[in-house]
């Protein structure tokens, strides 16, 4: 008796052969289920694809959420310190102080980023899928 390792999806085409003759069509329901096999493996391949497509768009579209956050409170710490001289200018001191502060704040906010986490953990080491976390 000798033993065979094959990495192939398919026999051997004598092998094949061997199947027919022992039982007529056999060597095509082998080849139909390997056909199969590798369309289901495809698919499979495919919706990784997407997934791992869908999860980097959103990461990305987090990245510029934050961008125009940012670019949100320059503008409004810029307005704020503007009437804050402005108003200081015209002799308005209270005001011109309310607004340096919001100004101040403002700038305080275009600084401070915020902290992004993984939403998509392994549910274990050994299992790859992922699960979101609140």
């Amino acid at each position: 008796m000798m033993a065979v390792t094959r990495i192939a999806p398919l026999p051997e085409p004598r092998e094949l052969l061997e199947y027919d003759q022992i039982e007529p069509g056999l060597a095509n329901r082998i080849v139909a289920m390997a056909e199969k096999s590798a369309d289901a493996a495809n698919a499979a391949t495919l919706s990784n694809a997407e997934v791992n497509n869908a999860l980097a768009s959103s990461i990305r579209e987090d990245a510029y959420a934050v961008r125009r956050g940012q670019w949100m409170f320059t503008v409004l710490a810029v307005l704020f310190l503007l009437s804050a001289v402005g108003l200081a200018l015209i002799g308005n001191t209270p005001f011109a102080i309310a607004m340096g502060v919001l100004g101040f704040l403002s700038g305080a906010g275009v600084l401070i980023r915020p902290v992004n986490q993984a939403r998509w953990k392994p549910a274990s080491k050994e299992d790859g899928s992922g699960r979101e976390e609140a």
